[in-house]
């Protein structure tokens, strides 16, 4: 009863200085008396009492934003050693509280207000201290808060953290009590300080570790933003390989993710971190795999996405950075390429993929075989992407290509023309009517369009056995659409 008694009248006490420091007008000199008398009394209160815990913590966060408010920066680090204190595994015993911790409280109130230099550098010193040394005493919640908190730096100067720090994340990224949560922030935190550190190579070492760690987070977690994290921080990892090229096995693990990421019906998240960890990786200098991928994000259906894709394309495309037209970057991209790439025979198959039509079970897909336009027909993923626009610059960069490259898959484009016209004569019912005539149907003259245009770029015209195959099916309407009879 005497210590419920004792606990009560410290909490009182504890209540009545958070009320004075809150709420009273008193002098700078009165405020850091304040903070010294606290200090010095922390050890009298390490106890399991939560309500005593809390008291100390808003009255840490009180006092942090007094001195600010009263630009008394040479008692910030006193401050925060305070706010140290309450955090120390000894005087929290995290793994068994519940309630809001010093630190969850304190750091709250340090991360919502806009404080001088030396005031961030006193937090980035409390941070370090509570990570590297409390980390494996500190609860869920706390981690978490901490980490939030580092992550918030953006007026720091990254070059100020140590090797320390960068352990102290890769530890929480190993924890095996992780969840989705703490890990977002974690790796958020890891991201923001590789990004702003010059010298991060060399205060993490060997990235093979880091590596292994962060590819396995990011195949082992569904939740977006954790892929959207880690993909990031793979790309800067790239960057610091002392040989980068398409054989490195780092690369080849890291391509396969930008591939599978910078697809239509990946998250928005993840899509636009694929293109910032395009941008990050260097491997626009030497891949041409990263140069298709970063088409496909140029043409993504979200706007953001592929105008900051087409931006970060700039300054290889024009040698700066520059704002233009997302339609011009690609078609200067395309000019690029070409010039890095034409002996390549991978780049002369990616250009016949955006003029031969799809496949599935070895069969050709033809869009108007068996359609029936209904009112709820599912839309494609990409209702931006331009198949025309897209046949255009392959047109283009075929042209420029030597003529065994050029012609790479001519003989295929053929083969599928014929069958598309063995379709269309057999199959095309009356839901294909447009007017105009059939042709004018877009499922109709698509297909049939893009395959003539791509067998007149490779042979310099279509075969007259073609033309005379086109104009036997086509020309039973009325009239044909113009872009298939300019072939013809």
């Amino acid at each position: 009863m005497a210590s419920i008694t004792c606990t009560n009248h410290a909490h009182g006490i504890l209540l009545q200085v958070y009320c004075f420091v809150v709420r009273s007008a008193f002098d700078q000199k009165q405020l850091e008396s304040v903070v010294k008398g606290l200090a010095q009394s922390t050890h009298l209160f390490c106890c399991t009492c939560p309500s005593l815990r809390k008291g100390f913590a808003d009255i840490s966060s009180a006092l942090q934003t007094r001195l600010v408010q009263m630009h008394a920066y040479t008692r910030m680090e006193q401050c925060a050693q305070f706010s140290t204190c309450l955090a120390s595994p000894e005087f929290l015993n995290c793994s068994k509280m519940p309630h809001l911790t010093g630190l969850d409280v304190a750091l709250g109130a340090m991360t919502k207000i806009h404080l001088a230099h030396l005031f961030y550098t006193s937090k980035y010193r409390l941070l370090e201290e509570s990570l590297t040394k409390c980390i494996d005493h500190w609860s869920t919640n706390v981690v978490v808060q901490s980490v939030k908190s580092l992550a918030a730096f953006s007026d720091t100067t990254a070059s100020e953290f140590s090797p320390s720090i960068f352990d102290a994340l890769l530890a929480l990224t190993r924890k095996p009590s992780n969840d989705p949560e703490q890990l977002k922030y974690t790796l958020e935190a890891l991201k923001m300080l590789c990004t702003k550190d010059s010298n991060v190579q060399s205060k993490l070492g060997d990235v093979s570790p880091w590596w292994d760690q962060i590819y396995a987070l990011h195949q082992g977690y569904t939740s977006c933003y954790i892929r959207a994290h880690t993909l990031e921080i793979l790309g800067i990892f790239l960057s610091m390989e002392s040989n980068p090229n398409t054989s490195n096995v780092h690369y080849k693990q890291w391509i396969q993710l930008v591939q599978v990421c910078s697809e239509a019906e990946q998250p928005t998240e993840v899509r636009f971190a694929c293109q910032q960890s395009i941008t990050d990786s260097k491997a626009l200098l030497y891949s041409m795999q990263v140069w298709i991928s970063a088409m496909v994000l140029c043409q993504d259906d979200d706007e953001e996405v592929r105008t900051t894709a087409a931006h970060n394309l700039t300054p290889y495309v024009f040698g700066k950075s520059k704002k233009v037209q997302v339609e011009y970057v690609i078609e200067k991209a395309y000019d690029k390429m070409t010039s890095y790439f034409s002996q390549d025979v991978e780049f002369a198959e990616h250009l016949w993929d955006q003029i031969l039509l799809g496949t599935n079970n070895g069969g050709v897909v033809v869009p108007f075989e068996n359609v029936t336009l209904d009112l709820f027909d599912e839309e494609t993923e990409n209702l931006f992407e331009e198949v025309k626009f897209r046949l255009d610059i392959a047109r283009r960069q075929l042209v420029k290509l030597d003529p065994d490259i050029r012609s790479l898959k001519v003989n295929e484009a053929e083969k599928q023309l014929r069958h598309v016209l063995d379709v269309f004569e057999k199959n095309c019912s009356s839901t294909l009517m447009n007017i105009g005539g059939r042709t004018y149907n877009g499922d109709v003259w698509t297909p049939i369009y893009r395959l003539l245009a791509g067998i007149d770029t490779a042979r310099g015209e279509v075969p007259e056995g073609l033309r005379k195959r086109v104009r036997e099916v086509l020309f039973k309407d009325a009239f044909v659409h113009p872009m298939i009879a300019e072939f013809l």
